[in-house]
């Protein structure tokens, strides 16, 4: 099942080969042959050459993952969830992944109304969105003149359902991508210490609330001097040192 599910994800053929493709291909080769270190050292020279796509992070991330290393393993696939629509593959490994870890929290229950309305910023792209929202503006500025200059009574109603019709999707639509655009601002980032004291404010004197285990995703929600303000799944919150910390 392992070599399913980590099996590697492959770019389009490009014509004139640049330093990034051969690196990554250079990595493919080396993951087939088992040679997960020199995998690793060719995808990361990939990604040093410019260019970023999520098959690269998600390649990276199963290369550490056959490493033995979880945690940055679960940092790639996290970071090659940010750059697709496409999670599956992606989803099923860092649940491989997140159980080789030590902690085990349970997610925060949420209400079901909040749960479908995260599905439903997610399910399109900040472009799409824009060019959903374009879309429904011109089709309200058709419905206004249907109305206003329908020359009998079937274009007049056409016209001002259509109207309030479109203007409704368009509330919505608005809400949905601003939505959108606060939860990708959301900064979010793995537990990269071995172990670490979950502290109850930003002061190495202060009281130790949980611990904290290596591979743990987080929540940065503040910082003070070298801490971090931090959210984990089960909703509770404390202050760790930045250091320990990896920005998906």
């Amino acid at each position: 099942m392992l070599a399913t599910c980590l099996s590697l994800a492959s770019l389009l053929p490009i014509k004139a080969a640049t330093p990034y493709q051969e690196a990554f291909e250079k990595g493919n080769e080396a993951y087939a042959d088992g040679q997960y270190a020199l995998a690793i050292e060719q995808y990361v020279a990939a990604l040093q050459s410019g260019f970023e796509s999520w098959e690269v992070f998600f390649n990276l991330g199963n290369a550490y993952y056959r490493s033995g290393n979880y945690p940055q393993a679960i940092l790639y696939y996290e970071r090659a969830a940010l750059r697709t629509r496409t999670k599956t593959p992606i989803q099923t490994n860092l649940a491989l992944a997140e159980s080789k870890i030590a902690d085990r929290f349970e997610q925060m229950p949420r209400f079901f109304a909040t749960a479908w309305w995260n599905k439903l910023t997610e399910a399109f792209s900040p472009t799409a969105w824009a060019i959903i929202l374009l879309g429904l503006f011109f089709l309200i500025l058709a419905s206004s003149c249907l109305y206003l200059l329908g020359r009998n009574y079937l274009q007049k109603k056409t016209g001002f359902f259509g109207f309030v019709f479109c203007l409704l999707l368009l509330t919505v639509g608005s809400l949905a991508a601003v939505n959108d655009y606060r939860q990708a601002k959301k900064e979010y980032a793995i537990v990269m210490c071995l172990s670490v004291e979950a502290k109850t404010s930003p002061e190495e004197r202060s009281q130790t609330k949980f611990m904290l285990h290596e591979g743990s995703k987080v929540l940065i929600e503040d910082r003070i001097g070298t801490y971090g303000k931090i959210r984990i799944k089960n909703g509770s919150r404390a202050w760790i040192p930045m250091e320990c910390l990896e920005k998906i």
